[in-house]
Formats: structure tokens, C-alpha cells, sequence
């Protein structure tokens, strides 16, 4: 994981990656196709499941299970918020009360390119 430097919004990511991430994420939740959410998904994905306990979710398994890791009110939450609430919340010291946690995600060994994904999810939290 990278340490937060200056003029980056999250973990390497720059607010211009960020922001465009939120809008997408909030367009594929809009759209109801489990296929625009996956490619927002670091995989394997963490699936919080009670106090201290959480079990891992493949990608097979997030086909399976969407309905119920991105459910009616994991979805409301994440629409109640536009695009930059979502970066906000993400980003400050409420970001526990987000169902979803977004952080910077090296795409090669090197980490020469970091982007914006989910890597938890709180099924029915608000």
C-alpha cells in the first residue's frame, strides 16, 4: 500500500482518478449489471461479515453472490452519495461508515500504475 503524498486523493491515486472512479461506480451500481461493478473490484474481494470477522470472495464467487454483497441497501447507500460525497467519504474520517472500502491497487509487480478499486464491501450497511 502507498502512503497518501501530496496532491495524491488516495493511496497513489490522483482526485482526477478518484472522482472518475466514483462516477463509474455510481453509474455501474445505477445499471443493475454485476459486470460494470467487477471492474471495480480488487479480487480476491473482503466481504466484512461482523465485528472483526470477514471472509474472502473470488471473482466465480462475486457472480454468484452479487445480489447479496451489492444488495438493495448497499446499493442505496452508495447512490445516496454523488460522486464527490463518495470521494469524501472515502477519503475522510467517516470513510468506516462507507459499505464499500476504495483504495489504490498496484496493476503490475512493480507498482508502476495504481488505481482505484473496492477492496471490501459491508453487505447492509447503510
Amino acid at each position: 500500500m502507498h502512503a497518501q503524498a501530496p496532491g495524491l486523493g488516495l493511496n497513489g491515486v490522483t482526485q482526477e482518478e478518484l472522482a472518475r472512479f466514483a462516477t463509474t461506480l455510481r453509474s455501474a451500481i445505477e445499471s443493475g449489471k454485476w459486470q460494470q461493478v467487477e471492474a471495480h473490484i480488487a479480487f480476491p474481494l473482503r466481504v466484512n461479515t461482523g465485528p472483526g470477522r470477514f471472509r474472502l470472495v473470488n471473482r466465480v464467487d462475486f457472480v454468484s453472490e452479487y445480489g447479496q454483497l451489492f444488495g438493495p441497501q448497499t446499493r442505496a447507500a452508495i447512490l445516496a452519495r454523488d460522486a464527490g460525497g463518495l470521494q469524501e467519504l472515502w477519503r475522510g474520517a467517516n470513510a468506516g461508515s462507507s459499505p464499500v472500502t476504495v483504495s489504490g491497487v498496484c496493476m503490475s509487480q512493480r507498482c508502476s500504475t495504481v488505481v482505484p478499486k473496492i477492496v471490501a464491501v459491508t453487505p447492509g450497511e447503510p
